[in-house]
């Protein structure tokens, strides 16, 4: 069994991947606070099953949330090429790309990981066309403490 968390509804699909990026404001005082955010900042999640229950959520989807479990995934990111080293721990300089627009724009652009984020570097995959001319690699990886 994964770890269970409440998603908007139209999130909740089996398979669905997402990322976690925090509380809203409104969510610090309502009661199912503790299991909507029990998932960590930052990082990408799996839904491995729906659950019957729904809530009321002002700020999701519909007014409602799922509960749903859950599994941890690894992040997916862009690193310059000069870094992308598997198994190396590297920090985080640039929260991102202006290019909305880019192909890339979902792995370049991650907001939710704070500058200076330690991460480890899991696997090293392709070099991406970067439109800015940067020499940058796909990779997949863990936050550090």
């Amino acid at each position: 069994m994964g770890k269970v968390s409440l998603i908007g509804r139209s999130l909740a699909v089996e398979g669905q991947v997402f990322t976690y990026t925090g509380p809203a404001p409104q969510c610090g005082e309502c009661k199912l606070n503790t299991i909507c955010q029990s998932l960590t900042v930052g990082k990408r999640y799996r839904v491995l099953k729906k659950r019957d229950r729904e809530h009321d959520c002002p700020i999701h989807d519909q007014d409602r949330v799922v509960a749903v479990e859950v599994e941890e995934l690894p992040l997916e990111i862009s690193i310059p090429d000069r870094k992308a080293l598997e198994s190396a721990v590297v920090t985080i300089e640039d929260k991102g790309c202006d290019r909305r627009w880019c192909e890339n724009n979902r792995i370049c652009r991650i907001e939710y990981v704070p500058k200076g984020t330690k991460i480890f570097l899991i696997s090293v995959h392709e070099q991406l066309r970067c439109p800015k001319g940067l020499k940058l690699r796909r990779v997949i990886a863990e936050i550090r403490k």
